[in-house]
């Protein structure tokens, strides 16, 4: 593809995200439409809260001499993510093809962090003479999770593409994204209730004297979950009662991170043991 037509579709990029917001309860979704589709060696590049500054480009890249083609996805700016898994190199990795309603959040496998290797690029799915791999080919939609800074917060959100089932082009179709910092959401959703959202962000959560204590200002049904700086569950519990108190006492002390989940809306706080 020529530089021109780069640019082009970089522009249309913007202007997309520009004709189709739509924020609703604190969730800004995108809909692309007409939908992007990838021809070997297209790209793209996703101004995802449209401020002007390109988070994350995609592109359709072919190595004919070696029957290799690359669908991938790769961040421009640093703290920008994809939930994912190791790949054949340290610099690479394979995106987790997420299905509707599936969580992301602070404990999701977090990988290739902008900014630490030019090389770096999550992969839909990708052919090496003759053999497929990666999780989206199979011609079905799937979401990747997604984490990006907006000034020196992090947000969470996902982009929907389907890739056919034999790697020979993929389709972009939307993208959302939490408005509230450092709150996750489920893939493919698009709303939240808005008194759950009004509540989480209301509450108060806190850890002191080996206990972890969460103080609701309104009963709502959900689930506090407690992970450690490895992103392992080390605690669970359902909320009952506006106030609750977990005996982390068994703990190590360290940092700890706290989501409170109620289906339709996620918060995460840290706390210090």
């Amino acid at each position: 593809m020529k530089n021109s037509t780069l640019k082009k579709m970089a522009a249309y990029s913007a202007a997309a995200l520009a004709s189709a917001s739509l924020a609703n309860a604190q969730i800004v979704y995108h809909d692309v439409n007409p939908d992007v589709t990838f021809n070997p060696n297209d790209s793209l590049a996703l101004d995802l809260d449209n401020n002007g500054t390109m988070d994350y480009y995609m592109m359709f890249l072919r190595f004919n001499g070696y029957q290799n083609d690359q669908l991938f996805i790769a961040p421009l700016n640093i703290g920008n993510m994809a939930i994912g898994e190791a790949g054949w190199a340290a610099w690479n990795w394979y995106g987790i093809a997420l299905n509707a309603g599936d969580s992301i959040n602070a404990s999701a496998n977090w990988v290739c962090p902008g900014g630490v290797d030019p090389r770096s690029r999550v992969f839909f799915a990708s052919t090496y003479n003759g053999t497929e791999y990666g999780n989206f080919a199979d011609g079905q939609d799937h979401y990747l999770g997604i984490k990006f800074q907006i000034g020196a917060n992090i947000h969470y959100g996902w982009i929907r593409v389907n890739v056919n089932d034999d790697v020979s082009g993929m389709t972009l179709k939307d993208w959302a994204y939490r408005q509230t910092p450092n709150t996750g959401l489920k893939a493919g959703q698009t709303t939240v209730t808005q008194t759950d959202d009004q509540v989480l962000q209301n509450s108060k959560i806190y850890g002191s004297m080996g206990k972890i204590y969460v103080h609701l200002s309104q009963m709502i049904e959900g689930t506090i979950t407690v992970y450690n700086n490895l992103g392992e569950k080390v605690m669970e519990e359902t909320i009952s009662q506006l106030s609750t108190i977990l005996d982390a006492s068994s703990l190590e002390k360290g940092i700890y991170n706290v989501i409170i989940n109620t289906g339709n809306s996620q918060i995460m706080k840290k706390v210090i043991l």
